[in-house]
């Protein structure tokens, strides 16, 4: 009995020292359970998002990954930890790294000018005489202007301001036919008239002026070259050119009636011929005296 008690006391005592050397390993290995298994905290930052996310990952990209967030090629993050808190912030690559730039432009334009045609009596059918050399006009702009990497994007015009108006070329095409004075009463009705030779012109307006009448005659030191290039001589008339424009071919008859001075061409200007004022050309003195001074409609020719 007494051999049987040692042996079971010897047995605890063996069952006792065993239990002290396993339960250490049993709490360690739960400590290293817990610890592996544990949930971790992160607090993403994405531009103007933060994200909170928990998970067992602790690979950075795992974690990202699991937020539902996808790094392009060029986007970095970095990690840190500050007040036991795990960060992570992302920077982004820019979406367009290409630089974009508007400005205020103000820049000159020009404005074509127009040519126009008259016929001319005193040219051979076929000829052609400049009367009025044209000139391009200028026109300023403003506008806002788009620029990307240097190359212009779009353009938005603000304002346009003509600084210089055109002046209009005015082409003479002869004719071959000498004007001369019209015997007779035209008929005018409707937009056309019929001179007293049977010949139909048609009319787009008809203009009242003051008309005088001018000559060369007692004038030999004269020239006769008219403001257009072109020799003084019957049906040759000067005008205003804010009026009439040179070049312009017309039917001129006296307001009464009593002369009939027929197709002119506007060719020459004078100092005193301002406003709604024409001077006729007559071969000699003595006609301008007759002329004189009167009232003419003047039909401008199609």
């Amino acid at each position: 009995m007494q051999e049987l008690a040692l042996r079971n006391r010897t047995l605890s005592v063996s069952r006792n020292r065993a239990l002290s050397l396993i339960l250490p390993l049993i709490l360690v290995l739960l400590l290293l359970t817990q610890t592996v298994s544990a949930r971790n905290t992160y607090v993403i930052t994405d531009g103007d998002r933060t994200l909170v996310h928990m998970t067992y990952a602790t690979d950075p990209d795992a974690v990202l990954g699991e937020a539902g967030l996808t790094l392009g090629a060029e986007d970095t993050y970095v990690t840190a930890q500050e007040a036991g808190i795990s960060n992570i912030y992302v920077t982004r690559a820019a979406a367009n790294s290409a630089v974009t730039a508007t400005r205020l432009e103000v820049y000159t334009e020009a404005i074509p000018h127009n040519i126009t045609y008259c016929e001319a009596s005193w040219l051979d059918e076929g000829e052609e005489q400049v009367l009025t050399v044209g000139s391009d006009g200028q026109m300023r702009c403003t506008a806002s202007v788009s620029y990307q990497e240097g190359v212009e994007t779009g353009r938005t015009i603000l304002d346009r301001t003509v600084t210089v108006h055109p002046v209009d070329e005015v082409i003479a095409r002869g004719t071959g036919t000498a004007a001369a004075p019209t015997e007779g009463t035209p008929v005018i009705e409707g937009g056309t008239i019929t001179t007293p030779t049977g010949e139909v012109l048609t009319y787009s307006q008809a203009i009242t002026v003051l008309a005088t009448a001018y000559s060369l005659d007692g004038w030999p030191e004269s020239d006769g070259i008219t403001a257009t290039g072109t020799q003084a001589r019957y049906g040759e008339i000067a005008v205003d050119p804010e009026v009439i424009p040179l070049g312009t071919r017309m039917y001129i008859v006296s307001e009464d009636g009593q002369v009939v001075y027929g197709i002119a061409t506007a060719e020459d200007t004078g100092s005193l011929i301002l406003g709604h004022r024409i001077d006729l050309y007559y071969d000699t003195y003595d006609e301008c005296v007759q002329f004189g001074a009167r009232n003419c409609i003047v039909y401008i020719l199609d």
